[in-house]
């Protein structure tokens, strides 16, 4: 929902990726097989550092160039700079000069101390406007978002080219500051957060799930640590 969230307090992480913006790190894989479908999904756990501006967690870039395919999903500063939303936007002007897709969570990151698992699950099959982009936080699909601008029903999504981890694709700035940890990129399937995730019994908690059974798809990867 929307407002401030905390993140999961008393689970632990055991192994993690460690970004200082100030280092300029970052991760990139070449995709060098076309993959033109309609679903896809993301999921990692992150602990937020709190910064400045545009941190990037994962970008994407049509190996073309100028005038192809890219998206990203950030942290956004909120309004009144004491934490952050989650922002995902895609750019087709291969397809139009018009063709934004940008949604913004509406719950708003400040917990610094936790780490929290977070969802992206792209289909744009779906007949409804608001299923084809969905965020899950911690287990809870996020239904409160700002002013949304989802897919066109049935658009093909060109993820090829090169995924950045921890930055911008196109300049050396915008660099995420954090740690990340069990991160999956999945080609060609939507699945929501009880595929990477459940509620511990007796805590009440979101918890890992260290071994999803999941179909990675042509261009899909997993980063534990």
């Amino acid at each position: 929902g929307a407002g401030a969230q905390s993140g999961t307090t008393t689970h632990t992480i055991d192994q993690s990726i460690r970004f200082n913006d100030d280092d300029s790190a970052y991760m990139y894989r070449n995709v060098d097989a076309p993959a033109f479908g309609n679903k896809y999904t993301m999921s990692f756990w992150a602990k937020f550092t709190n910064s400045d501006d545009y941190r990037r967690i994962i970008t994407f870039r049509d190996k073309r160039g100028s005038g192809y395919p890219y998206g990203f999903l950030r942290l956004e500063k909120s309004d009144d700079s004491s934490s952050f939303q989650l922002t995902i936007f895609e750019y087709d002007t291969a397809i139009s000069s018009n063709y934004p897709v940008y949604v913004v969570s509406a719950m708003k990151f400040r917990d610094y101390a936790a780490w929290y698992h977070i969802v992206v699950a792209i289909d744009t099959t779906q007949a409804t406007a608001s299923n084809r982009c969905r965020i899950y936080v911690n287990g809870v699909e996020e239904t409160s978002l700002d002013s949304p601008t989802y897919h066109n029903q049935n658009t093909n999504l060109s993820i090829r080219g090169t995924h950045y981890i921890g930055r911008y694709y196109g300049t050396n700035d915008h660099w995420f500051s954090g740690s990340l940890s069990h991160l999956h990129f999945i080609d060609g399937t939507n699945y929501n957060a009880t595929a990477f995730g459940s509620t511990d019994a007796t805590t009440g908690e979101w918890k890992i799930n260290t071994s999803p059974s999941v179909t990675y798809g042509t261009n899909g990867f997993f980063i534990l640590k």
